[in-house]
């Protein structure tokens, strides 16, 4: 006998921790998305109660021959499956609702200005920040256990986020990951088949080199999940 401790992999799971101004960026499409694994997580939990009440039900019987009914044990046990502490109970407490995400997010909304979260520039004078960029900088600054209000703003998230990205792809060095698209072009010459990355490279001149040295490819550093960092790599001259 097994359970199914259902999860959902979801950014918004991690709703109570994000601030406003991310939460007020949330869109529909990303909600309806919550409230599909939600509905999928009810019905592998339901699952799970209803293995979890028979297993309590076969103890609690056990329990009742081998030391008697209204025994200590008995009533201990009693106890103990009333105060839903069991980890299928536990895991549930942990996964928020949706009608607990869709409430934040609309609560955000009603006190987040969004426009004026994109009127800031980036360093540099380059081209407002969009939502999608201002997003992955809050994500990345929250997953690297930076706190919003005390170590960054919304105003100085992305220039913040962008900074920090810099120095983890020097400290994971040719452990960096990458990715291509699909104007990405291979270099026969390399045995590996394998882009060698090198970040203090990509930072003087944006670009980047394969193994072999004899060809040179267009980079860029994103963020990743996780608070991680990649390198998008494109061309082929």
């Amino acid at each position: 006998m097994s359970f199914i401790h259902p999860k959902i992999d979801h950014p918004l799971i991690h709703f109570a921790t994000m601030p406003d101004e991310a939460l007020a960026q949330v869109k529909d499409s990303e909600l309806q998305d919550y409230s599909d694994k939600y509905d999928l997580f009810r019905n592998d939990h339901k699952t799970d109660l209803e293995t979890a009440k028979g297993l309590a039900g076969s103890l609690e019987d056990n329990v009742k021959i081998l030391f008697g009914s209204y025994s200590k044990q008995h009533k201990y046990l009693e106890r103990a499956c009333r105060s839903s502490e069991d980890l299928v109970s536990m895991n549930a407490k942990q996964t928020p609702s949706y009608d607990e995400v869709e409430g934040a997010v609309a609560n955000a909304k009603r006190k987040i200005d969004v426009a004026s979260l994109h009127e800031v520039h980036t360093s540099g004078g380059v081209d407002d920040i969009t939502m999608n960029q201002q997003n992955e900088a809050i994500g990345f600054l929250l997953a690297n256990e930076y706190t919003f209000g005390v170590d960054f703003n919304a105003h100085n998230a992305y220039d913040i986020a962008v900074s920090l990205r810099f120095d983890k792809a020097l400290s994971e060095g040719e452990e960096l990951e990458y990715e291509t698209n699909g104007s990405f072009l291979l270099c026969d010459g390399c045995e590996t088949k394998k882009i060698s990355i090198t970040p203090k490279q990509y930072m003087d001149d944006k670009e980047v080199s394969c193994g072999c040295g004899c060809m040179d490819y267009k980079a860029e550093l994103k963020f990743a999940p996780n608070g991680a960092v990649k390198v998008a790599i494109s061309g082929g001259v």
